[in-house]
């Protein structure tokens, strides 16, 4: 799965974080803004959904609870063809 750098620019300035990609397969990635900060995973769907001008993406929050630091939060992006069923 990519993502075109102008609409990565885009989140960027939305969410005014910093953030990491990694792969998670071939139709996913996830995402982690800040030190697992959580943002409104609404708003970063419609963002993805609209700039990327694909409607089969969805985001999904995962939340880790870490007895340290407390929640920490990343965002799976997958894109399922399926959606629409």
């Amino acid at each position: 799965m990519k993502i075109h750098y102008n609409t990565l620019k885009i989140i960027r300035s939305a969410f005014n974080k910093k953030f990491v990609i990694y792969t998670s397969g071939v139709n996913s990635l996830s995402i982690r803004f800040g030190y697992w900060d959580k943002i409104d995973h609404q708003l970063l769907n419609n963002m993805l959904v609209m700039h990327e001008n694909d409607i089969y993406i969805k985001v999904t929050e995962q939340t880790i609870n870490d007895e340290d630091c407390g929640d920490k939060y990343s965002y799976s992006v997958t894109k399922d063809i399926n959606l629409n069923n």
